[in-house]
């Protein structure tokens, strides 16, 4: 009888986990939503979504014909809808549920809610910059790029 009670002892005492550690999951999972909900992440991603394919028809005009093939494209596999659970499960990784709490209480406050509304047009403007940047040095670049090779592999 006592070989039986021990694995039985052993089932029981691992089943009282396991309502507290998912207990423990939900909680943590509310507080990323939330984040995100605070965030605007549904906003930020349509509109990074809108900016690509923007940047993507001027850079390639032939491309503004299939535009709503792209966009459905889009839609299907880059939207909110499509990346929240993998959002979350990468967010989850970075912080723990306390930190998110932390995070959540200064995103909660004026500034909080300011960094959060200004990040993205900042974020646009630092990779516009950027872009510029490659730009204007562009015959630079292509040098360096030329130099770089080995004699025999140039080719115009």
């Amino acid at each position: 009888m006592r070989n039986i009670s021990v694995p039985i002892a052993c089932l029981l005492l691992t089943m009282s986990f396991a309502p507290a550690t998912r207990a423990d999951e939900n909680s943590y999972r509310a507080a990323v939503q939330e984040y995100f909900t605070i965030a605007q992440m549904d906003t930020v991603i349509q509109r990074s979504m809108n900016l690509a394919l923007a940047a993507q028809t001027r850079a390639n005009p032939q491309l503004k014909q299939i535009e709503p093939t792209l966009r459905q494209f889009f839609v299907k596999y880059m939207s909110w809808k499509a990346l929240q659970e993998d959002f979350t499960a990468i967010y989850m990784k970075a912080f723990t549920e306390n930190e998110f709490k932390q995070l959540l209480a200064f995103y909660k406050t004026p500034v909080g809610r300011k960094a959060l509304q200004q990040m993205p047009a900042l974020m646009e403007q630092g990779a516009a910059l950027g872009l510029k940047r490659v730009q204007d040095h562009m015959t630079e670049l292509q040098k360096m790029i030329e130099d770089s090779l080995p004699k025999g592999d140039q080719s115009h």
